[in-house]
């Protein structure tokens, strides 16, 4: 319980300021949410990413996986969730009860970012649009990215580097062509 006082006084306490180029902001108060950047925030944050994660998977998992002590289908890294389900009417359910968690800790799912991709037969039909709580309309995408990785909407799950590939491709010919002509063999090989 101290614990809880002692995180409540700092975070009322706590001012910012936004740094831009060399300039700095007037300090304020924040009145919602975590410091970003901060030592602790990230901890807060998956704390309460947890419950979401506990709560939202004992209200589904019977109907998902009725066999399973565990419900695999909320993968949480901080603000990114990802959501799995074998069918479109269990991510409907398992959004809704993401939402009604997200809801009570007063945030949301942002329609605008949030897409949803299919594996398996039937990946190329369209089937009924998923919608939040709010009315929003999630978008079908063929490809979407979640930690870097790039998934590829096909008959069996699939993955593509091909973004990072080229990502990394453009990044090395940028240094090459800088020291190219003036660095040592060596340098060059290490780069490679």
């Amino acid at each position: 319980m101290a614990l809880l006082v002692l995180l409540e006084k700092w975070f009322e306490m706590s001012v910012t300021c936004v740094r831009w180029h060399r300039h700095d902001s007037l300090f304020f108060t924040l009145i919602a949410g975590v410091r970003q950047g901060g030592v602790l925030s990230a901890f807060l944050f998956a704390i309460l990413l947890t419950m979401l994660s506990t709560k939202s998977s004992l209200s589904i998992l019977v109907a998902m996986c009725p066999t399973c002590d565990v419900c695999t289908g909320i993968f949480l890294y901080a603000d990114d969730i990802l959501l799995l389900a074998p069918s479109v009417n269990s991510l409907k359910k398992l959004l809704s009860a993401c939402e009604e968690e997200l809801y009570f800790v007063t945030m949301c799912v942002n329609d605008k970012k949030s897409v949803y991709i299919r594996f398996g037969n039937r990946h190329d039909v369209c089937c009924t649009p998923v919608t939040t709580c709010s009315g929003g309309a999630l978008r079908w995408v063929d490809t979407c990215r979640y930690l870097g990785i790039y998934f590829v909407s096909a008959r069996s799950f699939k993955c593509t580097f091909e973004p990072a590939r080229t990502k990394f491709y453009k990044s090395f010919n940028a240094i090459f062509g800088k020291v190219g002509r003036v660095a040592s063999e060596s340098v060059i090989m290490e780069l490679q």
